[in-house]
């Protein structure tokens, strides 16, 4: 939430960091199964505008933490597909790394991937891929 990220700003304040890493899941949308899935269902414009909108305010919020330094995500299976880059204002995700290798420093690559993979449990799917199935 966006007093969390207040407070880590606060924080690392006096500290010294040379890229910001988000690992996604800036929101908590509900994603119980991948597009392709029989079961799947697309979320209403409405769950896509909040979702989205919350989002976009948390990467807002996380750039603030230290402005001067490179913020870099990958989006989470929690997230709106516009944060993949696929919808929406894609202009506004250049720190998105998902699908990317993004080199930080000499000798220093990063490589991007967000969503999920299906889970497995004694045979059965737990959850389903999001936010494919196969590869997009």
């Amino acid at each position: 939430d966006i007093q969390a990220v207040e407070q880590l700003q606060a924080e690392m304040a006096d500290e010294e960091v040379d890229v910001f890493l988000c690992p996604g899941d800036f929101t908590m949308m509900p994603n119980p199964v991948a597009e392709g899935d029989v079961d799947w269902k697309a979320p209403t414009s409405a769950e896509i505008d909040e979702y989205s909108s919350k989002a976009f305010a948390m990467l807002e919020a996380l750039r603030k933490v230290q402005p001067s330094v490179r913020l870099v995500f990958v989006p989470g299976n929690h997230d709106p597909r516009s944060m993949f880059g696929v919808a929406g204002d894609a202009s506004a995700l250049e720190d998105n790394v998902h699908g990317r290798l993004v080199h930080l420093a000499p000798d220093l690559v990063l490589a991007g991937w967000g969503g999920a993979v299906e889970a497995w449990e004694a045979g059965e799917e737990v959850w389903g891929a999001y936010p494919w199935r196969d590869a997009a």
